[in-house]
């Protein structure tokens, strides 16, 4: 009896570990500008900072100044690229995350993408303190929301 409770607890741990895990942002990597890792459908992929752009397959968004003033113009900065497109839609679209940190700084400043659109889902800051890291959703201005909503491109194949 001990066993089969034993093995019963086991399994339901083990399905509950496995689907727990289940999603995992995917890595993406740039090459020159290219955005690596990413499925077919949304390539071509490139993000170029100095031209402040992003591009996934037919749409393309320049960053407004309202936005961009947040990546340092001199390089100095580490940047790293998420995405998920395979979870479950219903909560959130397919996304694309990108996080900017100044080197030398406690902070980073995220940023959310629908991948089908390009439009931000989430503009963020990100703190980091010893023993603690808080989020805190950037306020944007009226104009800034209007500067977003004329940054999007349909490029033509």
């Amino acid at each position: 009896m001990k066993k089969k409770i034993f093995l019963s607890v086991s399994f339901l741990i083990l399905v509950f570990c496995v689907s727990a895990s289940a999603h995992q942002d995917r890595i993406v990597t740039m090459e020159n500008g290219k955005l690596m890792g990413l499925p077919e459908r949304y390539q071509p992929a490139y993000l170029d900072l100095q031209k402040k752009s992003l591009r996934i397959g037919t749409n393309q968004f320049n960053f407004p100044a309202c936005v961009s003033k947040y990546f340092p113009s001199d390089n100095q900065y580490d940047i790293k690229i998420k995405s998920s497109w395979y979870h479950d839609l219903s909560i959130l679209p397919p996304y694309l995350s990108i996080s900017i940190q100044p080197r030398g700084k406690d902070y980073s400043f995220d940023l959310l993408f629908d991948m089908d659109t390009l439009k931000p889902i989430k503009v963020e800051i990100q703190i980091r303190q010893p023993n603690m890291t808080s989020f805190h959703e950037l306020l944007i201005s009226d104009t800034c929301r209007k500067s977003i909503e004329e940054s999007y491109t349909k490029i033509k194949q």
